[in-house]
């Protein structure tokens, strides 16, 4: 039940900007193990810490990464 006129569409925009929001949460909140390692690539202090951190993340975003960007897609649309 949405109201007429300036507030209907108020409301109609605020809740596609909620949904939004909600879909974009839950797509970083997922993705969180990626992020991290991703912020410990700058802590690295040889090119051994570098490698193993980077195989890390190539082999987590299969598994987390990209079906969490599947979903996101496939929600929105």
């Amino acid at each position: 039940m949405g109201a007429s006129g300036l507030m209907g569409v108020f409301y109609t925009f605020s809740e596609w900007v909620m949904r939004l929001l909600i879909i974009n949460l839950l797509w970083i909140t997922f993705n969180i193990p990626i992020v991290y390692l991703v912020i410990n690539l700058i802590a690295v202090e040889n090119i051994n810490e570098l490698f193993m951190v980077a195989m890390t993340i190539a082999a987590l975003l299969p598994f987390v990464f990209f079906p969490a960007t599947s979903a996101l897609f496939a929600v929105t649309r």
